[in-house]
């Protein structure tokens, strides 16, 4: 009776691991989608929500079937991360762990070096949400940094306090010290970066974690510049983008023939002239459909390049094109 009721409770459990659907996609480390595994630098599975939850269930594999994410989201495409998620090198080693509300990181975040030592804990603020709509607000800026450690495991920084002082290699061709001091989490007073070669340096200044002011000189040019990062830019801002995206938009004669709709994403660089290259689809819809999100992007002005300290520099951007009936 027993290994009846043993078979049955596993026929059980076998129909209900079937029946929860998932989706198999290959991508390379660029984001790019193909179609064939063998082409692919890593896996992703989307489960379907278990009874009961919202969320699907994301896993990524390296090739070799080693682990390399493990998380929830609550939206396919775009991805919109919820709850805990968790990443590991080709090694076995995890590399973060993380938990996402509304597809962004809050509360305490773990970073850990290649080997699985802890890098870092950071304190991340809770998306707030306006209580009469319910929509969701944008976070303050800023995460608290709680612990530091240097590769040698020598802790910097405890309690959000200590002088941070960290030593690494850009490329080949140069190396960079960055050095200053946390008070209760975040930056404070002045800031320094130089390189070995002597050709680029910066000092920032700040107050509770917001800065002040920076200036940068690298190659003989100088910068004054106030925000550490700046994310690349439509020339006349995003709202802007999606006019110029739904005025040349032509949806194509054969996808409307057969009531065909979604979202294609497409990942490019903006370059640091604000040119938009490498582009391709990261999010695979239907040929055609893909082809003409290719081309108004591919046709698109300039953009204004992405900053760090001051510089331009070279970032991958993200967009959805959305066709639907009801545009």
């Amino acid at each position: 009776m027993k290994k009846t009721l043993s078979l049955l409770l596993l026929l059980f459990l076998m129909n209900t691991v079937r029946a929860q659907r998932q989706n198999t996609y290959f991508f390379k480390n660029n984001g790019r989608q193909v179609t064939l595994r063998d082409s692919a630098d890593f896996i992703r599975i989307i489960q379907e929500p278990d009874p009961g939850s919202t969320h699907f269930k994301l896993k990524e594999y390296y090739t070799d079937g080693t682990e390399k994410v493990a998380g929830y989201i609550s939206r396919i495409f775009p991805l919109v991360y919820e709850g805990s998620y968790r990443t590991f090198n080709q090694q076995g080693k995890r590399m973060d762990s993380v938990y996402y509300l509304h597809g962004k990181i809050t509360g305490q975040a773990s970073y850990y070096y290649p080997d699985g030592q802890l890098r870092e804990l950071r304190e991340y603020p809770a998306p707030q949400v306006e209580s009469n709509s319910g929509q969701e607000m944008a976070p303050p800026p800023k995460s608290k940094l709680i612990y530091w450690a240097d590769s040698t495991g020598k802790v910097l920084v405890r309690a959000g306090n200590g002088y941070f002082i960290k030593t690494y290699q850009k490329g080949e061709k140069d190396e960079f010290t960055v050095e200053g001091q946390y008070a209760n989490g975040y930056k404070t007073g002045e800031w320094k970066m130089k390189s070995l070669s002597g050709n680029d340096q910066y000092k920032e200044f700040f107050e509770d974690g917001k800065m002040q002011k920076g200036e940068r000189v690298k190659d003989g040019n100088t910068y004054v510049y106030t925000q550490e990062t700046e994310k690349p830019e439509f020339e006349s801002g995003l709202k802007d983008l999606y006019k110029y995206i739904g005025k040349g938009l032509r949806y194509p004669a054969d996808a409307v023939e057969k009531g065909i709709s979604g979202t294609v994403g497409l990942s490019f660089v903006v370059e640091k002239d604000g040119q938009v290259t490498d582009l391709l689809v990261s999010n695979s819809v239907y040929p055609s459909l893909d082809q003409e999100a290719f081309r108004i992007l591919k046709n698109c002005p300039k953009w204004k390049p992405g900053k760090e300290h001051g510089i331009p520099v070279r970032v991958r951007y993200n967009l959805p094109v959305t066709f639907s009936f009801g545009r």
